[in-house]
């Protein structure tokens, strides 16, 4: 399972930000056992997944359970990077960024405070 790419799992709308913050673009969730899709983690926005949902609202490192449609798009855009143990973007044919980079972007956008 492709465990470091990011999930974006579509779901809760965001909660309304105080006047000393902001809304952040993305709930952080830990729900290992919901279908989570997957994006591009070098994607700018992170809101249209591998299978073509728009509008995600939240991140789930916690993912164990993946969008099927998700894992065949990348497949049919890669063959073998779904179970290849040195991950490559099925987009750029370049490997993908590490955890810890991946991790850090998702705390800035899961973040509230301006």
């Amino acid at each position: 399972m492709p465990t470091e790419r990011i999930g974006a799992a579509t779901g809760h709308p965001h909660a309304e930000a105080t006047s000393t913050q902001r809304d952040a673009k993305f709930q952080l969730i830990a729900n290992a056992d919901q279908v989570t899709h997957i994006v591009c983690c070098r994607d700018v926005s992170w809101q249209t997944t591998f299978c073509g949902i728009s509008g995600a609202d939240s991140i789930n490192p916690a993912a164990e359970v993946f969008c099927t449609m998700c894992l065949e798009a990348m497949e049919a855009m890669s063959p073998g990077c779904v179970s290849a143990l040195v991950k490559v973007c099925p987009v750029d044919n370049l490997r993908c960024p590490d955890e810890h980079d991946v991790l850090l972007r998702s705390a800035r956008e899961t973040d509230p405070i301006a």
